[in-house]
């Protein structure tokens, strides 16, 4: 209880952590000391993100839109542009990133503590914190997986219209076409109206209570010598960067690793996202699932698809690997103080962090 409260108090003095910022390094500095302290080797492993991920998807919108204008004036140019950035924005919905290098302008880190080359366990969460944005205000907001389908579908509208105007030139599909341009011209202004005019969430829920959690499930895994991983991530909030670079530097050490992520623990009902995804949804291994309901000590949890947004454990599930997320979840089934103003420490539910904490050190156990 003693580290738990020490953490809560940190994150709560450090205050918003954008991707790539000073407090982002802050908190990332004083994680690895702590870990140190713990007896566990540390790694700092750094990277190229993105600050935002609204310019790049500014882009692939404005791209698209203008794609249907120039069916007005042509056949083949608006399909072939249309196929290529509705293809770059549905991969970079699935976390395999492309256009959105050009913007990599900051540098971000992973924090990992290890005892051991070949982890049974790999415990993650991501240490930034977002920008907030209309999309979330808490008077407004709605269901992301509706937004999602809504986003893509408009591109996917506007592919198969330039389609269509390449096969039957008609200015029909000009027409038509402008019903979901309005749709992308409508985010293009709400993402340029989030950079311009709102401010970072404070973090404590997202994710101060998984870098809580993972770091008071660390200090007793080393101590029973549990061997494990736990790695606190940068870059999660501007386009998941953190475990990307986790992936494509330590594959062949973390493979058959059991990988647990922790995200939005403090308030709500504890939930296993048994499906993630943004695009493409992929599922959560069966042997993964059951592992944590025998490792759950009778903790009332939901199992429940996780869509709309993507978590760290996204980039390992669409690469195939043994991984899941723990969140917690309110009754409309969003993460509570999501992405607001209202996400501070003093929103933390004790009992949601010590549930969570004996949740990762019994799959400790078991995996060992």
């Amino acid at each position: 209880m003693d580290l738990l409260e020490e953490v809560i108090s940190k994150i709560g003095e450090i205050g918003p952590r954008p991707t790539g910022s000073d407090n982002e390094r802050e908190l990332a500095g004083w994680l690895e000391d702590k870990l140190r302290r713990l007896g566990l080797y540390t790694e700092v492993q750094t990277f190229k993100v993105v600050p935002t991920y609204s310019y790049p998807y500014i882009l692939i919108w404005g791209l698209l839109v203008f794609s249907i204008l120039l069916t007005f004036f042509d056949r083949f140019f608006p399909f072939f542009l249309a196929l290529v950035f509705s293809l770059l924005e549905f991969r970079e919905l699935d976390t395999f990133h492309n256009i959105t290098n050009l913007f990599r302008t900051r540098t971000s880190q992973n924090v990992i503590g290890k005892n051991t080359d070949r982890p049974k366990l790999i415990i993650t969460a991501h240490i930034d914190s977002a920008r907030t944005s209309i999309f979330f205000n808490p008077k407004y907001v709605t269901s992301p997986r509706v937004s999602m389908l809504l986003t893509t579908g408009s591109s996917l509208a506007v592919l198969i219209l330039t389609f269509f105007n390449l096969v039957f030139p008609l200015k029909l599909w000009f027409y038509i076409g402008l019903i979901p341009s309005f749709y992308l011209l409508f985010l293009i202004g709400a993402h340029i109206h989030r950079e311009l005019f709102m401010g970072f969430s404070p973090g404590g829920n997202d994710n101060g209570s998984g870098v809580i959690t993972a770091l008071c499930s660390a200090k007793i895994l080393t101590e029973e010598g549990v061997p494990f991983w736990v790695i606190f991530t940068g870059g999660e909030e501007s386009g998941t960067y953190g475990a990307e670079a986790l992936e494509k530097r330590y594959r062949e050490f973390i493979k058959d690793a059991f990988i647990l992520n922790l995200d939005n623990l403090g308030s709500g009902r504890l939930t296993v996202a048994t499906e993630e995804g943004m695009w493409k949804i992929f599922k959560v291994k069966k042997d993964w699932l059951d592992i944590i309901k025998k490792c759950n000590e009778g903790i009332d949890m939901d199992f429940r698809p996780y869509l709309g947004l993507s978590t760290d454990a996204t980039v390992f599930l669409a690469r195939n690997y043994n991984a899941g997320t723990i969140i917690a979840l309110d009754d409309r089934g969003f993460p509570v103080n999501w992405h607001w103003y209202t996400d501070t420490v003093d929103s933390l539910e004790r009992k949601n962090l010590m549930d969570a904490i004996n949740i990762v050190v019994n799959v400790g156990r078991y995996v060992r």
